[in-house]
């Protein structure tokens, strides 16, 4: 008799904490099991990331500089290598550029925009194709230039091209304004693969967008939300001139800002270290903010605070974008920070941590503020998931 092919396939990739790093993970099973087990996952190692696209995990080693596809038995969902290709030769290693794109089985992209070059593959015969040299990312000057500045996650533009936000850092040094060389506001970066150029589109109603967009799958809508380190260059740079470190702005389909469209968070809650943008559904924000921050007076020990707030110092709302409305948010009550993973067929999945960091679970989004934990980790936190079949 032939095997009988499982109906469905997950991939779950997440980290467990090592003396030595964060050790990656991956496993793939037809149900999510209800925890996950790292003596029956395929172990990547050290410096790695895991990912999916089609039917196919990939991994990707940063000191390599190498991306590994896998190929899973529809029947007994064994795994095995089916192709590795090589970015080194191009320069690229470590966490240059962030993810890759899958735009089709035969196109892929990853990039590195602070050299200028966006590398073309394809993840049917694991080849690079084409090498784009583009104009790199506008030069912010010398108090910038060993932070971090780049993007990371990519998106895919209904046109076909590929949509990057960009985030730059806080200055490394404080607190002069000639540290302050930064560009026009918000940078998104929009890559065209049929002309191999690129576009920064730049907007001066927010300081600095986060490296990753929100995307809200019921309006089918992108948003570009303030980066974390806003906070910090407003408390040491002073909002005389740092006007703008709170403001959520909004794309256009071709990764233009709209310009009717600006919402000033601060104008509704009162924000001392904006921490993360959980993610928007039906209009609605959610996000994670702290109210009451004690810097310290030295810009060098700026981080003393992080790490000894009380719980209740920490909060999570919701704030309706076209009201300006603030709501309760009580939507990860089981485990309170919720950070994205992907979206699935429409439906947006997250790595859910306990108030105590030491568990995790996936959770899946079935409303704006309903969620089911599909599966635990008591090991390490989550890093990925992935239908690779099945309806």
């Amino acid at each position: 008799d032939e095997p009988q092919e499982t109906e469905t396939a997950w991939m779950i990739g997440y980290r467990v904490g090592t003396p030595q790093g964060a050790v990656r993970y991956f496993e793939v099973h037809e149900e999510f099991p209800s925890q996950t087990n790292p003596s029956q996952a395929i172990e990547v190692g050290l410096a790695s990331r895991v990912y999916s696209f089609g039917e196919h995990p990939f991994t990707y080693n940063e000191n390599a500089g190498t991306m590994t596809k896998w190929s899973v038995d529809k029947s007994t969902l064994e795994i095995s290598v089916a192709g590795i290709v090589s970015f080194a030769s191009q320069g690229f290693s470590g966490l240059a550029g962030g993810p890759p794109i899958f735009l089709s089985e035969t196109q892929a992209f990853v990039s590195n925009l602070r050299e200028g070059v966006v590398l073309e593959w394809n993840p049917s015969i694991m080849e690079i194709t084409t090498v784009h040299n583009v104009d790199p990312l506008p030069s912010l000057g010398d108090g910038y230039e060993s932070g971090f500045y780049g993007e990371w996650n990519k998106y895919a533009s209904s046109d076909g091209k590929v949509v990057m936000a960009v985030e730059h850092y806080a200055p490394d040094a404080c607190c002069d304004e000639e540290f302050l060389a930064q560009p026009d506001g918000a940078i998104v970066a929009v890559f065209d693969p049929a002309s191999g150029t690129i576009q920064y589109n730049q907007d001066d109603r927010l300081y600095s967008t986060h490296d990753d967009l929100l995307y809200d799958p019921v309006t089918d809508t992108y948003y570009a939300p303030p980066a974390d380190g806003n906070s910090i260059a407003s408390e040491y740079f002073g909002e005389e001139l740092i006007e703008n470190p709170f403001v959520l702005l909004r794309l256009n389909d071709d990764g233009s800002f709209d310009p009717n469209f600006a919402l000033n968070l601060e104008d509704h809650v009162s924000i001392d270290y904006f921490s993360d943008a959980d993610f928007i559904f039906d209009n609605k924000l959610v996000f994670t903010y702290i109210e009451n921050v004690d810097y310290s007076t030295s810009f060098a020990e700026r981080w003393n605070w992080f790490g000894t707030l009380p719980p209740d110092a920490i909060k999570t709302v919701a704030i309706d974008i076209n009201t300006g409305e603030v709501l309760p948010f009580n939507g990860f009550n089981e485990f309170p920070f919720g950070w994205y993973l992907n979206s699935v067929d429409g439906v947006n999945y997250f790595d859910g941590t306990s108030s105590d960091g030491a568990d995790n679970g996936i959770l899946r989004q079935d409303g704006f503020d309903s969620f089911t934990t599909l599966t635990t980790n008591d090991n390490g936190d989550f890093r990925w998931v992935g239908k690779l079949w099945g309806d």
